[in-house]
């Protein structure tokens, strides 16, 4: 009897302090809130909610009217009674904090997006993963701002404003990713970059000549990869994310994974993706001209034209992709932030669909046509200062050395002769950008910027039975081609007031080409090098008009006016 009365009122203590136990949440989510402030109105009681949202109040009394307060809520009041009777169960309202979004890519430094004067997109990391996108082509296109052109699966080349190719600039982490053999026509060099270690993205559209250079007349894709994070909350020494995906449509496998090393004043982040994508499958309510009704494969030494069991298989439009990155960083102070970037790409071969189900006479035209592995590396080695000077508040210089690799290979129906054509480019750059602080209300910008390309070209045809070769004409000139470019720029912001913002700012730049033919017996040319070099004010010769630009805010509608005054090159000379 007496152990009965005794587990009895143990129960009655244990139950009487789980209910003295509140439990703080989110009123929308119902997540946790960790860090909640509760305190009686004297503050002579107080405790915060664990990272549960727990928090034991028995120290308070039936009399005492609780405080909940959190930086991120709206306080609540409540008199001890009422928690009672909500069964210790508190919902905060979240608070909305307006925080004036900042863009990176028009200037190259953060800046209030409200202030500059070009219609900005940026993609965030939450977009990102609720996009989770299959290559970096469908993640601009999942921005609905960017159209994006394919020719094949392995492919995606982004048009801004009816600008592509050489005229629209990428950009990752503050490194052009346009080099010497970016064409007028369509390219698909933005699906080496891995979606799923982006941080965030952003898409300038309009010219950003006087920043970056002519290939970003049309507009700017600036992409940034994830962060080496230091000094992780709770003391966290790593952090892991991994990530697989599997799509129906095309039977994509792929898997992702990234950890992140924290240190005080170092670290470093390692990021893996490999990606499976088999042929893909077409909707089966589409156009019949669509259907792949035949293909070619080459069975004994012979091309022969095959039935496709299922035409919504789009038969040899596969391939595989791999993506590494390594970032190191080192940052002994709130001064200075040093970053070391490796990264390398590379997929195999890419078929290029629209030419294996183009027709000659009723007939498919080519056994084979596809891209050979698109190869990317680069280095980039990124410093910044953030010590004001006479010169400059911040600073940062980017030095980076990048490696590329193209080919395509193509053969007609029942022919022997394999067209390999194969380009290799080395990338060496340059860049120092400064912002100064004039005045309370004027900002400057400016920089100088160095480029040289190397660019080696073959081609030759190939006999698939003998493996003999013949030497054909080369896209770009086979001795070798050489091209530089030295540029300085200057921009300058004005702030009137926070509804009106004058920018304007030039750009120099010098561009050399040297080539060379070593065979010109396939063009007879009447010489043997190229040599061109050209300098120039774009903003005064090259485009001759001064463009000066002014920004209204008011209330919910903005107004941006364009005012251009034409000037001949030889009147401001």
């Amino acid at each position: 009897m007496k152990l009965y009365i005794f587990c009895l009122i143990a129960c009655l203590f244990s139950a009487n302090v789980l209910a003295q136990t509140i439990n703080v949440t989110n009123s929308k989510s119902f997540a946790p809130i960790k860090d909640v402030a509760i305190f009686n109105l004297d503050h002579s009681k107080s405790g915060l909610t664990d990272e549960n949202g727990f928090l034991n109040i028995s120290i308070f009394e039936m009399q005492d009217t609780l405080v909940f307060q959190h930086a991120g809520y709206y306080e609540r009041v409540l008199p001890y009674t009422s928690v009672v009777l909500l069964n210790y169960k508190v919902k905060l309202e979240e608070k909305l904090i307006d925080l004036s979004e900042v863009v990176i890519s028009a200037n190259k430094w953060e800046q209030n997006k409200s202030e500059v004067p070009n219609k900005i997109t940026s993609i965030e990391k939450k977009h990102i993963e609720l996009y989770n996108p299959q290559t970096a082509a469908d993640l601009l296109a999942y921005s609905n701002e960017v159209f994006i052109q394919k020719s094949q699966m392995g492919g995606g080349s982004p048009m801004i404003r009816g600008f592509s190719a050489n005229s629209v600039l990428l950009v990752v982490d503050g490194i052009r990713m346009n080099n010497a053999i970016y064409r007028s026509g369509n390219l698909q060099n933005v699906i080496t970059l891995d979606p799923n270690i982006m941080e965030s993205a952003e898409v300038v559209f309009g010219p950003g000549s006087i920043i970056y250079g002519s290939d970003a007349l049309g507009g700017v894709m600036d992409f940034h990869t994830k962060k080496v994070r230091l000094n992780a909350p709770d003391n966290k020494k790593y952090t892991v994310n991994l990530m697989s995906r599997f799509a129906t449509a095309n039977f994509e496998k792929t898997f992702h994974v990234d950890v992140n090393y924290h240190g005080k004043k170092w670290g470093w982040l390692s990021s893996v993706s490999v990606s499976d994508f088999e042929d893909l499958r077409q909707g089966a309510n589409g156009l019949d001209e669509f259907d792949r009704l035949n293909y070619v494969e080459r069975i004994n030494g012979v091309d022969q034209i095959l039935s496709n069991s299922n035409p919504n298989i789009q038969k040899e439009s596969g391939y595989r992709q791999l993506n590494f990155l390594q970032k190191f960083r080192y940052r002994p102070n709130d001064n200075f932030d040093l970053n070391y970037t490796f990264y390398l790409t590379t997929s195999s071969d890419v078929p290029r669909y629209d030419r294996l189900v183009q027709t000659d006479g009723g007939q498919l035209k080519y056994s084979e046509w596809y891209y050979g592995p698109q190869f990317w590396m680069y280095h980039a080695l990124n410093m910044r200062l953030q010590k004001a000077t006479s010169i400059y508040d911040a600073a940062q210089i980017n030095i980076a050395y990048q490696n590329v690799e193209e080919s395509r290979f193509s053969r007609k129906f029942d022919s022997e002769d394999l067209k390999s054509q194969i380009e290799r480019v080395n990338v060496f750059s340059l860049n120092f950008d400064f912002d100064k602080t004039i005045a309370k209300k004027t900002t400057v910008f400016y920089g100088f910027e160095a480029l040289y390309n190397k660019v080696n070209s073959e081609a030759f045809n190939k006999n698939i039975v003998s493996g003999a070769t013949e030497d054909i004409a080369t896209r770009y000139p086979d001795g070798g081609s050489n091209y530089y470019a030295l540029a300085a720029y200057t921009s300058f912001k004005f702030n009137f007031s926070e509804q009106f913002t004058f920018t304007g700012g030039a750009r120099y730049s010098y561009i050399k080409l040297e080539s060379s033919f070593v065979d010109n017996s396939f063009f007879d040319f009447p010489y043997d090098e190229i040599n061109i070099s050209n300098g120039d004010v774009i903003a005064l010769r090259n485009l001759p008009r001064l463009i000066l630009i002014f920004q209204l805010v008011s209330g919910l509608q903005t107004l941006m006016m364009l005012l251009r005054y034409s000037i001949p090159a030889r009147e401001m000379l």
